[in-house]
């Protein structure tokens, strides 16, 4: 015996299609042509890793010697030391790092190729995620590392250009120096190969700020000091001595030991303008 029902059925077709309307076929592809810029803008960072990071980790595979076979390990622990770098930073970055590649060593990977993948990765996600420099990467971009400066000119100058010279800028690209005299406030742009006068323009009062014979960080500090009667430019580097040159021996040839000596040490450490005051000559030291 069929149950009476205590009410009138009410549900009937068109109901039940607007029911379900934002599914229906109608619906979907709209919805995804809206949203499908903001998928491809999502997706493709993760292609691009992908496409660009497989190709320099089978590259370095392939010159260590790595079987073809076991390739598709490394690639795949390449891809997760990506997201390492993408989702962490700093302390945990490396606890992370130094996690995965023992996971990979106890599956039987050798260690040295995973250290050289992770270097690929690095470099990788560096230029697709724009990693932050870490504070000895900033240091090594703002000064350079030398260790050795050598005599590349010296520039004479006529009595009213006299006072020290402090660096405002060295172009390598267009190969040139400019430095104000500060006694009589010129500016002086120089060819930095040749030494050669290129242009001097008479500018207001000028005062340098801070200190002139260090460069950017501190980590070159240079000079000029009486040792036995001779006078030497004295070259630091992490506050270490590193190089002396003696200012009397040929080309520079200056004698005076006087007090009228003044340094000034571009922000890279990479070039050191000496000026002597009695003989109104400057004389550049570039680094190497």
């Amino acid at each position: 015996m069929v149950r009476k029902r205590g009410v009138a059925r009410t549900s009937f077709a068109r109901r039940r299609v607007r029911r379900v309307k934002k599914y229906d076929h109608h619906v979907i592809p709209l919805r995804f042509k809206v949203q499908l810029l903001d998928f491809v803008e999502r997706l493709e960072p993760k292609l691009y890793v992908h496409v660009e990071c497989e190709v320099p980790t089978m590259e370095l595979l392939q010159s260590l010697g790595v079987p073809t076979e076991e390739w598709v390990y490394y690639l795949g622990f390449m891809k997760r030391m990506v997201k390492l770098y993408r989702n962490f930073t700093s302390e945990t970055l490396q606890k992370e790092k130094d996690s995965l590649i023992s996971e990979y060593v106890l599956r039987g990977k050798d260690k040295d190729v995973l250290e050289q993948v992770q270097e690929v990765a690095a470099n990788c996600a560096r230029g697709i995620f724009e990693l932050p420099l870490n504070c000895d990467e900033v240091k090594a971009c703002l000064e350079g590392d030398y260790s050795s400066w050598t005599y590349q000119w010296t520039l004479v100058v006529t009595n009213w250009l006299r006072g020290w010279g402090h660096i405002l800028r060295v172009d390598e690209t267009n190969n040139f120096i400019q430095f104000i005299a500060h006694e009589d406030y010129y500016l002086l742009k120089v060819n930095l190969t040749t030494g050669a006068l290129i242009s001097e323009t008479d500018v207001l009062q000028y005062y340098s700020s801070g200190v002139s014979n260090r460069s950017l960080l501190g980590k070159y500090v240079a000079y000029v000091l009486n040792d036995g009667g001779v006078p030497k430019l004295k070259i630091e580097k992490d506050g270490a001595l590193i190089q002396t040159i003696d200012l009397s021996q040929a080309p520079i040839s200056w004698s005076s030991t006087g007090t009228d000596y003044h340094v000034a040490v571009s922000t890279d450490g990479k070039y050191i303008l000496v000026y002597n005051d009695d003989e109104v000559e400057y004389v550049l030291f570039k680094g190497s």
